[in-house]
């Protein structure tokens, strides 16, 4: 992919993980593009428990959200293993989903398919989303 936020997102993200991997602790990095333009990363934070454990693009969100943003415009996560080579993007998860819907309702978020990375719209990733009522 070619798309210059796309790869200012990746460089940031693989530059994180590949500085802060750590088997069974931080494997993933999330880069978030505020409304600002600026960038945020974070890994994520893995737990023995796994409900205590954090995502990646929730850090990089609260990052985002503690420097002054309103919204988020664009959301990216990469995966990385050194036995397998170059960090890979990967799909937030469901509860990701919702946090970026939350914080960002038009973001762009970076999914892989079968073709590579592509940019989706948020609701496009979550469209049942929680309501706290109906409409």
């Amino acid at each position: 992919m070619t798309d210059k936020h796309f790869q200012e997102l990746h460089t940031a993200a693989a530059e994180l993980i590949m500085a802060r991997y750590a088997p069974r602790r931080h494997v993933i990095a999330a880069a978030v593009r505020g409304m600002s333009g600026k960038i945020y990363t974070a890994v994520n934070l893995d737990c023995h428990l796994r409900r205590a454990a954090v995502c990646a693009e929730g850090a990089a969100i609260a990052l985002a959200m503690s420097a002054g943003e309103e919204k988020i415009k664009s959301v990216l996560a990469l995966r990385y293993d050194p036995e397998v080579g170059a960090p890979w993007v990967v799909s937030p998860c469901g509860i990701c989903r919702e946090l970026i819907l939350d914080y960002g309702d038009h973001a762009q978020v970076y999914v892989p398919d079968q073709h590579g990375p592509h940019a989706a719209a948020a609701e496009e990733l979550l469209p049942n989303r929680y309501a706290k009522q109906a409409k």
